[in-house]
């Protein structure tokens, strides 16, 4: 948790603000609570992942739960994800 008003908050935000000056998309790695999930996308994070949503899986278990819709826990697939994935 980024604690408001803390250097590490003006570091992150201001890294984010330059690389969508560069017209880049944010991902940010070892999300694992639904507060840093939140925290992130207000600060214009594009792309979220980490623990919160899952734990590594093999591929097929990928398949199974992000790409044919079955997320299981009421949480949102990981963004950015399109049906081209695998075979």
């Amino acid at each position: 948790q980024m604690e408001e008003g803390g250097d590490h908050h003006v570091i992150i935000r201001n890294v984010i603000n330059m690389i969508r000056d560069m017209k880049m998309k944010v991902l940010v790695e070892g999300v694992e609570t639904q507060e840093t999930a939140d925290e992130m996308s207000g600060i214009g994070c594009d792309y979220l992942q980490g623990y919160y949503f899952s734990r590594p899986l093999p591929m097929d278990e990928f398949a199974e739960k992000y790409m044919h819709g079955h997320t299981g826990e009421g949480k949102h697939p990981p963004a950015g994800l399109s049906g081209e994935f695998g075979s």
